[in-house]
């Protein structure tokens, strides 16, 4: 236990037990939420964090985990999606690096796309940030009239 300049060991509370492993303290039967909550704000009193921090660091703990389980199942989802399509942007034909590849839907799921696998396609940032909610063959016009005209930079302008 760690000493504040000044103090002895025999001036400071040992701090509350929830288990037997500390000093063979036998298990503690807590029977009603009053007793919980006096448990809590005995701990809470020795541990220098308030009763939120504690919970906000548990539920980030939560958090985190979940965020990497789930980061390692988009790697390796964007990963097939890439091999499928040989490491190209589906829209320009470009070449892709992993990093690069963002994951586009064909039809966008706001106007009837499934969110399914084989509604998915990779595709460079660019025109998935242009492409916007525009279907393929729509962009494709849109990208074709851009071309020729020159005018319109918006795809929200295009005319369908």
């Amino acid at each position: 236990m760690r000493l504040i300049s000044g103090m002895r060991s025999a001036d400071m509370a040992d701090p509350p037990l929830f288990n037997e492993k500390y000093k063979g303290v036998p298990k503690i039967a807590i029977s009603s939420r009053e007793e919980i909550n006096q448990r809590l704000a005995q701990l809470l009193a020795w541990i220098p964090m308030t009763k939120e921090q504690i919970i906000f660091r548990a539920i980030d703990k939560y958090y985190e985990k979940h965020r990497q389980e789930r980061e390692r199942r988009l790697s390796v989802f964007r990963g097939r999606l890439l091999k499928r399509q040989g490491f190209v942007c589906f829209y320009c034909k470009k070449g892709l690096l992993y990093r690069d590849a963002t994951i586009d839907h064909k039809v966008p799921v706001a106007r009837g796309g499934p969110n399914e696998f084989k509604n998915l396609v990779a595709a460079c940032t660019g025109c998935n940030s242009l492409k916007g909610y525009l279907t393929p063959e729509e962009y494709e016009r849109y990208q074709t009239q851009k071309e020729l005209e020159g005018v319109k930079e918006d795809p929200d302008d295009f005319d369908m």
